[in-house]
């Protein structure tokens, strides 16, 4: 319709139904939508805390790599999976309905994330990997964190 009568439909219309239309669906989706890059990083602090304590209570020792026993190994799977995984994935879901809110960097950076999850996901559901499994990447920490008050 905007094609056909573009007088009809101002750019700010149009700019304005977009954002209508991410609000609506980051709340059918779970995915908060935020009007601010403070409100962003607050949140994404609040997931990285808890993958951070859930990769310090049931993971690998951060030096060797190992785990100490095939019963910890499980738990670890498990956490991955159940916590780790949803986790990285919501920080994604987060930077693409914020895009608006994100640096170039940081949209970068999310597909680093994807990467990294993807590779996880597929080593503790017991998949060959088909190379060496991306590292996570150290940038998801400074998410939109120089609008941080």
């Amino acid at each position: 319709m905007a094609d056909k009568d573009p007088d009809g439909y101002p750019t700010e219309v149009l700019m304005g139904a977009k954002v209508a239309r991410k609000q609506a669906v980051s709340l059918i989706g779970g995915t908060p939508f935020f009007a601010s890059r403070p409100q962003a990083r607050r949140a994404v602090k609040k997931i990285l805390r808890k993958n951070r304590i859930a990769f310090r209570e049931n993971g690998p020792n951060p030096e060797t790599g190992g785990i100490e026993s095939s019963e910890r190994a499980e738990i670890w799977s498990d956490c991955v999976l159940r916590e780790i995984v949803p986790n990285n994935r919501l920080i994604v879901a987060i930077v693409e309905i914020n895009e608006g809110l994100a640096t170039d960097d940081e949209i970068d950076a999310a597909e680093l994330l994807r990467n990294h999850t993807d590779a996880l996901e597929r080593k503790h559901l017991g998949h060959p990997l088909l190379g060496p499994s991306p590292r996570f990447p150290l940038q998801i920490e400074l998410l939109f964190e120089d609008g941080e008050q």
